[in-house]
């Protein structure tokens, strides 16, 4: 088992007293096999950070600058616009230091909100930006059903994560059963959730 040690909890603010106290939020351990890909690759970058403070997270985009950028030549070379869109991201929910959410649950949550076609590089040096200090592995393409139902949307399908891991349970097969599984955590494979999106996945079935 990998176990990362990372801060990520809020300080919190006591005014019971006389003075108003701040009550610092102290380390969580994580093991980083009882995550998701996603959400380890999300762990990985934090510990990476400045103290293992959550902090500023680069990430990368599966299309290229000429392909999002309009006019693009304006402001790349065509070296630079076949060059992966990137991208800083910080927009971490609170998590209030005397917290009963495990880590390990509020992470899973966190990673559900990286944008679907974007990928976990690392952690930058500060806000500013730079150089990822460290790169982590994000090539996992399994996904737990809040990515599947986000990845959905950018599909123009929308439905809850309850209703997916609904329709692919065995008893009903309307959609793709899970490929892995971490912990009670059920993943899907992208191609499997390509397909059933395509219409694919349903003409097999019949076949």
């Amino acid at each position: 088992m990998t176990t990362v040690r990372i801060k990520v909890r809020t300080p919190l603010r006591d005014a019971t007293g006389p003075r108003t106290r701040s009550i610092p939020a102290g380390y969580d351990e994580v093991e980083l096999d009882e995550l998701s890909p996603r959400a380890r690759a999300l762990a990985e970058a934090i510990s990476h950070c400045p103290d293992a403070v959550a902090g500023t997270i680069r990430l990368r985009s599966d299309k290229r600058i000429r392909d999002v950028q309009p006019q693009w030549e304006a402001y790349f070379t065509p070296e630079q616009a076949d060059q992966p869109l990137t991208m800083d991201w910080a927009r971490w929910d609170r998590y209030p230091a005397d917290s009963s959410m495990p880590a390990a649950e509020w992470l899973e949550r966190q990673a559900a909100k990286i944008p679907p076609g974007w990928r976990i590089v690392g952690a930058t040096p500060s806000s500013l930006g730079g150089e990822p200090l460290v790169q982590v592995d994000d090539s996992s393409t399994l996904m737990t059903a809040e990515a599947v139902v986000a990845y959905l949307a950018t599909h123009g399908r929308y439905m809850t994560a309850a209703s997916w891991r609904s329709k692919a349970h065995p008893s009903k097969g309307l959609a793709p059963e899970p490929a892995d599984r971490v912990g009670r955590t059920p993943l899907w494979e992208r191609a499997d959730v390509d397909a059933w999106i395509s219409g694919e996945w349903q003409k097999e079935r019949s076949a």
